[in-house]
């Protein structure tokens, strides 16, 4: 499996604040990543727009519909 796409949105997301890494203190070759400040706030101001758009996607069906997808 190729990583190599997932690592460049990680190194952005780096770059522009939105997360943090920090080292994995259980497997000192892996590293562990979280939303920063900057990135929660940033989530959950789409939170309530993903929100909108999801009622507006999903508005009409039924709630098995809803369950399926």
């Amino acid at each position: 499996m190729d990583l190599s796409p997932g690592i460049e949105v990680l190194k952005r997301l780096l770059k522009r604040g939105i997360i943090i890494e920090e080292p994995d203190p259980a497997d000192k070759r892996a590293k562990r990543v979280e939303l920063s400040g900057e990135g929660k706030k940033l989530y959950e101001s789409l939170q309530t727009e993903m929100n909108i758009a999801s009622q507006i996607v999903a508005g009409n069906l039924s709630s098995k519909e809803k369950w399926l997808i």
